[in-house]
């Protein structure tokens, strides 16, 4: 309970590797990330990773965005170069190791956060107990200890059928 971050993550697969290899969070040197969705054209990232030895989906996203930071790329540039390239859904957290903290967007996937009178700062994909409020599509957003409350710090174009 006197942990500063506890960050989980659920995968229910929709497809690729059900095994340990394909299992969230990934991790990096740089950070931790969890992807809750579905992606349709991950080789517009890499087409290396994308589903050529790549336990999940998921991966393609992982790679662009450890690259875009590796190139020297800001975090939320990095998140917008990989979410933005990609369509389908997608609810994601990341850890960024050497800030300590943490960045969310969504595309069509839902996401909900809440601060809690103990000054918590709560998220989740589902509606459960006060987390609540719901994340816009398109916005990255980080959360860390000096701004316990997610702030916008990019957005980015997606696609989303539901918005025609």
């Amino acid at each position: 309970m006197s942990a500063p971050v506890v960050l989980g993550h659920l995968r229910a697969p929709t497809g690729g590797n059900e095994e340990l290899q394909g299992t969230h969070p990934f991790e990096t040197p740089e950070f931790l990330l969890a992807h809750n969705g579905i992606l349709l054209n991950p080789e517009v990232i890499d087409p290396v990773m994308a589903y050529s030895g790549a336990p999940v989906d998921s991966m393609a996203l992982v790679h662009g965005i450890d690259r875009a930071i590796r190139d020297g790329a800001r975090v939320a540039d990095a998140i917008v170069a990989a979410a933005g390239a990609v369509d389908g859904q997608q609810a994601c957290w990341l850890w960024h190791k050497r800030e300590q903290a943490l960045y969310l967007w969504r595309v069509m996937s839902t996401l909900f956060w809440a601060k809690t009178e103990t000054s918590c700062f709560l998220f989740s994909s589902v509606k459960v107990g006060p987390v609540q409020t719901p994340l816009e599509q398109g916005n990255v957003y980080r959360v860390s200890s000096d701004l316990p409350r997610p702030a916008i710090v990019a957005n980015f174009g997606f696609y989303s059928p539901y918005l025609e």
